[in-house]
C-alpha cells in the first residue's frame, strides 16, 4: 500500500484521553517524518486517523464523502464498543509505522445515498456510513409506501424505517432485531412497530436495489 507522508489526526473533543493520545500521537509523526495537521482541510492527505469511539468514526467518515475524500480512514478505540474503531490506544505507535511503510490493508464500505423529495422537488441530499433513518413527529404513526426494485410496492403503518448499510447493521439496526450483514453488497430496510406482522417487515437486499 501507499507510505503515509501526511496524516490527519482528529480526537472526540469531548473525551480527554481521546485528545491527549492524539496529541502524543502527533508528536511521534514527527519522530517518524510524517506530516500530521488536525483538519480534513489540508491537501494532500494520505490518511485519516480518528481517536474517539464509533459514533466520531462514523462523523468522521461523513465528514470525507462531505469534502470528497476517498482516503484510508482508521480508528483508535476510545469508545465502548469498538465495531469500527479497532485500533488499541496502546498500540499507536506500532499502527504509525505501519502507515509510514505502507503495511496496511484497506477495507473497502459502502455507503447510502439519500435524496429527499417534498412536492417533488428535491429539497435534502445525504450520505450515510451507517443508516438512514425515518420516523414519525405525531403521536400517530405514518404510513409508509415502501418500494424496492425488482419487488411489488406496499404499504404499511408504523411509527419509523431505517435502511442500514453492513457497517451500520451493527447499530441501530441491531437494537431493533435486525440481522446482522456479513456481506458488504447488502442493505436491510427495516420497518419498525408496524401494525402489521408479517415477512415485509424487515428485507435485506442487495447494493444495485433502490428504496
Amino acid at each position: 500500500m501507499r507510505q503515509v507522508r501526511k496524516l490527519a489526526i482528529l480526537a472526540h473533543p469531548e473525551k480527554p484521553r481521546a485528545r491527549k493520545a492524539a496529541e502524543e500521537a502527533t508528536e511521534l509523526c514527527r519522530e517518524m517524518d510524517i506530516e500530521a495537521v488536525g483538519n480534513l482541510k489540508a491537501e494532500n492527505l494520505d490518511a485519516v486517523l480518528a481517536f474517539g469511539g464509533d459514533g466520531f468514526f462514523v462523523h468522521t467518515a461523513n465528514g470525507l464523502a462531505e469534502a470528497n475524500l476517498q482516503i484510508p480512514l482508521a480508528g483508535v478505540d476510545f469508545g465502548k464498543l469498538g465495531f469500527l474503531t479497532r485500533i488499541d490506544p496502546l498500540k499507536v505507535g506500532e499502527c504509525l509505522e505501519n502507515l509510514g511503510v505502507g503495511n496496511y490493508f484497506v477495507t473497502e464500505r459502502n455507503r447510502l445515498k439519500m435524496e429527499c423529495l417534498r412536492d417533488g422537488e428535491l429539497f435534502v441530499v445525504g450520505q450515510a456510513l451507517n443508516d438512514v433513518y425515518i420516523e414519525r413527529t405525531t403521536v400517530r404513526t405514518i404510513t409508509f409506501n415502501v418500494a424496492i426494485k425488482n419487488q411489488e410496492p406496499f404499504a404499511r403503518r408504523a411509527d419509523g424505517g431505517l435502511v442500514a448499510t453492513k457497517t451500520g447493521s451493527t447499530a441501530y439496526n441491531r437494537s431493533l432485531g435486525g440481522p446482522i450483514l456479513t456481506d458488504e453488497r447488502n442493505f436491510v430496510v427495516k420497518i419498525m412497530n408496524s401494525t402489521e406482522i408479517d415477512d415485509k417487515n424487515t428485507f435485506v437486499i442487495s447494493s444495485d436495489q433502490m428504496v
